[in-house]
């Protein structure tokens, strides 16, 4: 009885393990196939990151002025690019490379494949037509960035861990056509660490007017990610290969231009799996005040008058509509072609005569000279230390009895040596003719502080509002400010400020912004982008006849025969007037090139060029590392102006100028609205009125001609 039961247990186990070795054997040899997909299926490769299009940067009337293009980049792994990253055994089941290269041993592996890497990289080379060193210097670049950052994340996470960079393919071949995509498909079909990925390029659309404004991209660095703001969000954070703006209006724009990546997640049979999708977020477009029409054709004005003179090597012009403070143009010369900065960099850097690299309009930054005197003469009337009525006496020396004391001189006669006897001027006579001795004057009643208070009230020493990283604020020479630098205060400094020398300065943009000041009695700060906040007012403290007077003044010295424009500015229109004032700001030469000359007198001279002490020692620092530069001394070889010129004295030439609508007797209708501003400013120019009168003249004809029809306004 027992021995049947255990029978039938022992036939019931029988069945039961047949039954499952035929369902095992059925499994793998007849379904192998079926079950073999439905685990590969479950399977899923890393993530795919889906770029985005950069926002792009148009004019005011929507004219494209730098966008990004669809372009293909040729990506390859990291674990391709740096091999010795992970073990082979992550490589073998990456790219399953059992499979592709049979079974067995991992050397045997590990050599097909460092030959087949080596094969795919010639070839990557071999289509681009570049030197297959250049793409080894590539690929390094990209493993030491990795490195630098994960070095980066390890410190700010305190150990050390694998970083995303070290799970993507990153771009070695950028810029393809839609044709040469297509045939980089094909070619490198058979390399599963090769990508062939959608991208885009920034492309520049006549923009070599525009160059400074628009400013420029770059790769990201380890310093951007670790700074980064959004990297708590993995598909807005920077990483590997991302671009960031480094300059002008780029930068300035970034968090609007930049867009937000996307991400796709696929099977191993490259099918999109549910929920991993995505989509990538375009970043927004920026719309500026500047009119491209104006700003190219202003851009030709500068070069023609730069080109005019031996001893100028650029110059800068800012247009601004007087209501809104929004510029219409500004323009820096000379200029470069964007699309070839990288091949072109190195010449441009070493170029320290013109500096086609700095960003005029708001990086230089230079005393003023008499384009200050309407605001130093607004400054007496409105805190009543000089009348309306009020002249004073110029003989062409602030102290007649000791003429050659000092610089308290009025201005000189084309270079001539005698002084302008401008007799008893008020207000009006003093700007027009620029009388030094009037302001000399008014100077010492008003003091170092009441000038600088009227200073700031007109913006200088503080940001124009334009908000570029290049922007230089120019200097309000306060007490404070003096002490500060060990800067002592003497009856001299007033009288200085007065005729805008000394440690006051101003950058064209502000110079624009002053004129708009004379113009309207506010200070308000400079729009570039469209939609930006209205601008604060902040009315200047002065009558309306004490303006009228002002503005009366600078109407004449474009307009009366004794202005010291009226002979240098051609200008005359049916609808406006041009009201001005000329400037010639007093400089320095300044340094182009350093020699370092080693304390040892046997060792060779090196030089650098380089436009300042802090400049030439890290020059020196690229250039020759294998130098210590205490052992020796770093000092200037070479300035500009050149030759002679560099030992004589040298100024800024300056114009700046609004239009008032023309009234009925001819002259100017104060009742009515200026339209526009602007400034100009031609380094080592000189003569405010012989040098940048003539460019005045045509940057007046040239802003109404594009403008004009939109300038017309009826009176009232």
């Amino acid at each position: 009885m027992f021995e049947r039961r255990l029978r039938h247990v022992m036939i019931l186990f029988a069945a039961a393990t047949a039954a499952i070795l035929a369902r095992l054997a059925a499994m793998q040899v007849v379904q192998h196939d079926l079950y073999l997909e439905r685990t590969e299926d479950m399977l899923v490769r890393p993530p795919e990151r889906l770029p985005f299009v950069r926002g792009g940067i148009f004019d005011r009337r929507g004219e494209a002025l730098v966008t990004d293009e669809p372009r293909w980049q040729i990506a390859v792994d990291y674990r391709a690019l740096a091999p010795e990253s992970e073990p082979l055994s992550r490589h073998i089941r990456a790219y399953d490379l059992k499979r592709r290269y049979g079974t067995g041993d991992a050397e045997r592996i590990r050599t097909a494949y460092e030959r087949e890497r080596a094969r795919a990289e010639r070839e990557i080379a071999e289509f681009e037509g570049a030197a297959p060193d250049d793409l080894v210097r590539r690929r390094r670049e990209i493993v030491e960035r990795v490195a630098r950052i994960r070095e980066a994340h390890a410190e700010r996470i305190g150990y050390d861990e694998d970083v995303r960079e070290q799970m993507w393919a990153h771009a070695v071949v950028s810029g393809l056509t839609v044709d040469q995509q297509v045939a980089a498909r094909e070619r490198f079909a058979a390399y599963p660490w090769v990508q062939v990925r959608p991208s885009s390029e920034r492309t520049f659309h006549d923009a070599f007017a525009f160059v400074h404004v628009l400013g420029r991209v770059g790769p990201v660095s380890a310093e951007d990610v670790r700074g980064d703001p959004g990297s708590s969000d993995r598909l807005s954070r920077y990483v590997s290969g991302d671009v960031i703006g480094r300059s002008g209006v780029e930068r300035v724009c970034e968090a609007q231009l930049r867009g937000r990546r996307g991400e796709v997640t696929r099977d191993r049979r490259g099918t999109v799996v549910e929920g991993g999708l995505i989509e990538s977020r375009n970043g927004a477009d920026v719309r500026l005040t500047i009119h491209g029409d104006l700003q190219r054709r202003l851009y030709d004005v500068l070069e023609r008058a730069v080109a005019q003179h031996a001893d100028v090597p650029g110059g800068s012009i800012v247009v601004v509509d007087v209501a809104t403070r929004e510029v219409l143009a500004c323009v820096s010369c000379p200029s470069y072609d964007p699309a070839r900065f990288q091949e072109e960099y190195p010449r441009l850097q070493d170029d320290t005569d013109r500096l086609p690299l700095i960003f005029r309009a708001v990086s230089v930054q230079t005393a003023p000279g008499s384009i200050i005197k309407p605001l130093t003469c607004l400054a007496g009337l409105a805190s009543g230390r000089v009348g309306l009525d009020d002249r004073f006496e110029c003989s062409g020396y602030l102290f007649p009895e000791n003429p050659d004391a000092g610089a308290s001189k009025c201005w000189q006669i084309d270079g001539s040596g005698p002084r302008m006897r401008h007799g008893a001027v008020d207000v009006v006579a003093a700007l027009r003719g620029s009388c030094n001795i009037f302001m000399y004057r008014l100077g010492e009643r008003l003091g170092a502080g009441e000038l600088c208070f009227w200073f700031d009230r007109a913006g200088l020493g503080r940001g124009s509002g334009l908000g570029f990283a290049e922007e230089l604020p120019g200097v309000n020479p306060t007490a404070d400010w003096m002490y500060r630098r060990g800067i002592a205060l003497t009856t001299a400094h007033p009288r200085s400020f007065a005729i805008g020398q000394g440690e006051v300065c101003v950058t064209p943009a502000q110079a624009a912004n002053l004129a708009a000041c004379y113009a309207t009695g506010e200070h308000r700060p400079l729009r570039i982008m469209i939609g930006a906040a209205a601008p604060q007012r902040e009315a200047l403290p002065a009558t309306s006849d004490q303006l009228r007077a002002v503005r009366q003044g600078m109407y004449e010295v474009v307009n009366h025969p004794e202005g010291t424009a009226h002979k240098y500015v051609s200008f005359h229109d049916d609808g406006f007037v041009l009201c001005g004032k000329t400037g010639s700001a007093t400089v320095k030469p300044r340094p182009t090139l350093y020699a370092f000359r080693p304390s040892d007198e046997t060792a060779a001279e090196i030089v650098v060029p380089a436009g300042s002490l802090s400049d030439a020692r890290e020059r020196m620092r690229a250039r020759h590392p294998e130098v210590d530069l205490n052992a020796g001394e770093l000092s200037a070889a070479a300035v500009f102006p050149h030759g002679a010129a560099a030992h004589g004295e040298h100024a800024h030439a300056w114009f700046i100028g609004f239009f008032q609508p023309r009234g009925a007797g001819g002259g100017p209708d104060w009742s009515r609205p200026s339209p526009i501003a602007f400034a100009v400013l031609l380094e080592y120019g000189g003569s405010g009125g012989r040098v940048s009168g003539p460019a005045a003249g045509e940057i007046a004809r040239t802003v109404l001609d594009v403008l004009g029809p939109d300038l017309r306004t009826e009176a009232p």
